[in-house]
Protein backbone atom coordinates (compact mmCIF):
# COMPACT_ATOMS: atom_id res chain seq x y z
CA UNK A 1 0.00 0.00 0.00
CA UNK A 2 2.95 2.64 1.09
CA UNK A 3 4.77 1.55 -2.12
CA UNK A 4 2.07 2.18 -4.28
CA UNK A 5 1.83 5.87 -2.54
CA UNK A 6 5.31 5.77 -3.04
CA UNK A 7 5.13 5.50 -7.07
CA UNK A 8 1.92 8.11 -6.92
CA UNK A 9 4.20 11.03 -5.23
CA UNK A 10 7.30 10.25 -6.89
CA UNK A 11 5.62 10.13 -10.31
CA UNK A 12 3.17 13.27 -9.69
CA UNK A 13 4.62 15.04 -6.60
CA UNK A 14 3.08 15.84 -3.53
CA UNK A 15 0.98 18.74 -5.20
CA UNK A 16 -0.48 17.06 -8.14
CA UNK A 17 -0.94 13.25 -6.84
CA UNK A 18 -4.79 13.74 -5.96
CA UNK A 19 -6.52 11.90 -3.16
CA UNK A 20 -8.56 10.09 -5.77
CA UNK A 21 -5.19 8.93 -7.88
CA UNK A 22 -4.08 7.53 -4.47
CA UNK A 23 -7.14 5.64 -3.29
CA UNK A 24 -6.81 3.75 -7.09
CA UNK A 25 -3.32 3.09 -6.04
CA UNK A 26 -3.47 1.65 -2.77
CA UNK A 27 -6.76 0.36 -3.24
CA UNK A 28 -8.02 2.29 -0.41
CA UNK A 29 -11.28 3.55 0.01
CA UNK A 30 -10.75 7.43 1.09
CA UNK A 31 -12.50 6.71 4.21
CA UNK A 32 -9.94 4.13 4.85
CA UNK A 33 -7.15 6.35 3.56
CA UNK A 34 -7.96 9.02 6.28
CA UNK A 35 -8.64 6.53 9.03
CA UNK A 36 -5.50 5.05 8.47
CA UNK A 37 -3.10 8.15 7.63
CA UNK A 38 -5.71 11.01 8.82
CA UNK A 39 -4.90 12.96 5.23
CA UNK A 40 -2.99 13.56 2.13
CA UNK A 41 0.07 15.10 4.25
CA UNK A 42 0.03 11.69 6.82
CA UNK A 43 0.13 9.52 3.79
CA UNK A 44 2.90 11.35 2.25
CA UNK A 45 4.85 11.45 5.51
CA UNK A 46 4.31 8.00 5.91
CA UNK A 47 5.02 6.98 2.27
CA UNK A 48 8.84 9.00 2.73
CA UNK A 49 9.59 7.26 5.73
CA UNK A 50 9.47 4.39 4.10
CA UNK A 51 10.97 4.88 0.85
CA UNK A 52 14.05 6.54 3.03
CA UNK A 53 14.10 3.63 5.17
CA UNK A 54 14.60 0.98 1.89
CA UNK A 55 16.80 3.59 0.21
CA UNK A 56 19.04 3.56 3.59
CA UNK A 57 19.08 -0.10 3.90
CA UNK A 58 20.37 -0.36 0.60
CA UNK A 59 22.66 2.13 0.96
CA UNK A 60 24.20 0.26 3.96
CA UNK A 61 24.34 -2.70 2.63
CA UNK A 62 26.70 -1.48 -0.61
CA UNK A 63 28.70 0.43 2.19
CA UNK A 64 29.04 -3.20 4.27
CA UNK A 65 30.47 -4.85 0.83
CA UNK A 66 33.85 -2.01 0.14
CA UNK A 67 36.46 -2.22 2.28
CA UNK A 68 37.80 1.34 1.98
CA UNK A 69 36.45 5.26 1.13
CA UNK A 70 36.76 5.14 -2.30
CA UNK A 71 34.83 1.58 -2.80
CA UNK A 72 32.36 3.05 -0.35
CA UNK A 73 31.94 5.93 -2.50
CA UNK A 74 32.12 4.15 -6.05
CA UNK A 75 29.20 1.99 -4.60
CA UNK A 76 26.86 5.27 -3.70
CA UNK A 77 27.48 6.33 -7.53
CA UNK A 78 26.64 3.03 -8.33
CA UNK A 79 23.76 2.17 -6.31
CA UNK A 80 22.10 5.84 -7.19
CA UNK A 81 23.11 5.18 -11.04
CA UNK A 82 20.94 1.82 -10.78
CA UNK A 83 17.98 4.03 -8.97
CA UNK A 84 18.30 5.85 -11.92
CA UNK A 85 18.35 3.03 -14.22
CA UNK A 86 15.24 1.21 -13.11
CA UNK A 87 11.32 1.51 -14.25
CA UNK A 88 10.83 3.45 -10.66
CA UNK A 89 14.24 5.75 -11.18
CA UNK A 90 12.89 6.72 -14.77
CA UNK A 91 9.27 7.33 -13.05
CA UNK A 92 10.99 9.65 -10.35
CA UNK A 93 12.58 10.00 -7.20
CA UNK A 94 10.34 10.41 -4.23
CA UNK A 95 13.13 12.89 -2.77
CA UNK A 96 13.55 15.13 -5.67
CA UNK A 97 9.90 15.51 -5.97
CA UNK A 98 9.48 16.34 -2.34
CA UNK A 99 12.18 18.60 -2.44
CA UNK A 100 11.10 20.67 -5.41
CA UNK A 101 7.88 21.53 -3.80
CA UNK A 102 9.41 21.76 -0.04
CA UNK A 103 7.60 25.20 1.12
CA UNK A 104 4.36 23.09 0.35
CA UNK A 105 4.94 20.55 2.46
CA UNK A 106 4.07 19.98 6.47
CA UNK A 107 7.01 21.33 8.42
CA UNK A 108 8.20 18.23 10.32
CA UNK A 109 7.70 16.28 6.42
CA UNK A 110 9.98 19.30 5.47
CA UNK A 111 12.70 19.20 8.26
CA UNK A 112 12.35 15.31 7.41
CA UNK A 113 14.13 16.43 4.02
CA UNK A 114 16.47 18.28 4.54
CA UNK A 115 17.74 16.23 7.17
CA UNK A 116 17.83 13.32 5.29
CA UNK A 117 19.80 15.42 2.33
CA UNK A 118 21.93 16.59 5.13
CA UNK A 119 22.99 13.33 6.32
CA UNK A 120 23.68 11.85 2.76
CA UNK A 121 25.82 15.10 2.64
CA UNK A 122 27.36 13.98 5.95
CA UNK A 123 28.40 10.22 5.22
CA UNK A 124 29.95 11.56 1.88
CA UNK A 125 32.41 13.36 3.79
CA UNK A 126 33.13 10.84 5.99
CA UNK A 127 33.64 8.33 2.96
CA UNK A 128 35.89 11.34 1.70
CA UNK A 129 37.85 11.33 5.00
CA UNK A 130 37.64 7.57 5.71
CA UNK A 131 39.79 7.57 2.26
CA UNK A 132 42.08 9.99 3.36
CA UNK A 133 42.81 7.80 6.30
CA UNK A 134 43.07 4.86 4.07
CA UNK A 135 45.29 6.48 1.06
CA UNK A 136 42.22 5.25 -1.05
CA UNK A 137 41.41 9.11 -1.80
CA UNK A 138 44.44 11.76 -2.44
CA UNK A 139 42.42 15.14 -3.48
CA UNK A 140 43.35 17.94 -1.23
CA UNK A 141 40.20 19.28 -1.84
CA UNK A 142 37.95 20.42 1.63
CA UNK A 143 35.81 16.88 2.20
CA UNK A 144 32.12 18.97 2.39
CA UNK A 145 32.79 20.54 -0.88
CA UNK A 146 33.81 16.95 -2.34
CA UNK A 147 30.49 15.89 -0.54
CA UNK A 148 28.66 18.70 -1.97
CA UNK A 149 29.98 17.85 -5.51
CA UNK A 150 28.84 14.18 -5.10
CA UNK A 151 25.28 14.76 -3.21
CA UNK A 152 24.55 17.17 -6.56
CA UNK A 153 25.64 14.62 -9.04
CA UNK A 154 23.44 11.44 -7.34
CA UNK A 155 20.60 13.63 -6.56
CA UNK A 156 21.10 15.29 -10.05
CA UNK A 157 21.33 11.68 -11.69
CA UNK A 158 17.44 11.26 -10.50
CA UNK A 159 16.53 14.51 -12.00
CA UNK A 160 18.31 13.14 -15.28
CA UNK A 161 16.31 9.64 -15.22
CA UNK A 162 12.80 11.08 -14.52
CA UNK A 163 13.76 13.02 -17.94
CA UNK A 164 14.27 10.21 -19.69
CA UNK A 165 18.32 11.13 -20.21
CA UNK A 166 19.86 9.02 -17.89
CA UNK A 167 22.87 6.70 -19.78
CA UNK A 168 22.27 2.90 -20.37
CA UNK A 169 25.44 2.17 -19.43
CA UNK A 170 26.15 4.30 -16.11
CA UNK A 171 30.11 2.45 -15.17
CA UNK A 172 31.98 5.24 -17.70
CA UNK A 173 30.06 8.46 -15.66
CA UNK A 174 30.72 6.58 -12.27
CA UNK A 175 34.55 5.91 -13.44
CA UNK A 176 34.55 9.78 -14.55
CA UNK A 177 33.31 10.60 -11.46
CA UNK A 178 35.70 8.66 -9.20
CA UNK A 179 38.09 11.17 -10.58
CA UNK A 180 37.39 14.11 -8.37
CA UNK A 181 38.78 12.00 -5.50
CA UNK A 182 42.27 11.80 -7.11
Amino acid sequence: MLDAAIATFASRGFTAASLSELTVATGLSAGSLYKAFGDKDGVFERALGRYLALHGEEIADALARESDGRGRIAAVLRLYASWSQDAAGRTGCLVVAAVAELDLLAAPTAAALKDVLGQRRSLLAALVQEGRADCSITTSAPADTVADLLLSLVQGMRVVAKGGLFPDRAEPLVALALRILD
